[in-house]
């Protein structure tokens, strides 16, 4: 039967953060269903995910490693991570399917200064967030940052080697 500023405080927040979880939640079941619909083969719709799985882990990781806690400010940001660290692996995964012998795979011919050059301007913009004074807006900012570096990251060191692999297994007739 509480009531006042504190319950509402709480209420809101608790709603908010519930919110950016279904957002994040619907954002990650629409992307699924686009690449599947653009690739129309399975394997190939993960690989382009593996990014943002890798990098939203490292993130949480990092996150629970240096005490910063999940707030409704940073955890707006997930979507936007979805969606940007997907665009890396999707660009990736065209240029492969392209180029399958090209190396790195997804990356050669302007792909891979391409992915850089977006997750870098994006990620500089978000880093000067990192100075505001509101706690909250500067978590966003740290959030934001580090999970297009690690979205970043994973594009360039851990998806061509899923790639490379994945033309292994597609030259057995396994895909």
């Amino acid at each position: 039967g509480a009531t006042g500023p504190s319950v509402q405080v709480h209420e809101s927040t608790r709603v908010l953060l519930d919110g950016y979880r279904k957002a994040a939640l619907f954002a990650a079941i629409a992307i699924v269903v686009l690449l599947l619909a653009d690739f129309r083969i399975v394997p190939d719709a993960l690989c382009a995910l593996l990014p943002v799985v890798v990098g939203l882990v490292l993130l949480l990781g990092v996150m629970a490693a240096l005490g910063i806690a999940r707030n409704f400010a940073n955890t707006s940001v997930m979507p936007l991570i979805i969606g940007l660290g997907g665009d890396a692996g999707v660009h990736a995964v065209h240029r492969w399917r392209t180029q399958p012998d090209d190396v790195p795979a997804g990356l050669a011919g302007g792909t891979g200064r391409a992915i850089t050059l977006t997750s870098v301007t994006t990620a500089i913009g978000f880093a000067c967030m990192v100075i505001a004074e509101h706690r909250g807006v500067r978590s966003l900012g740290v959030v934001m940052t580090l999970g297009l570096v690690f979205t970043w990251a994973a594009s360039v060191f851990v998806l061509p080697p899923a790639l490379r692999l994945r033309s292994r297994v597609g030259s057995r007739g396994g895909g």
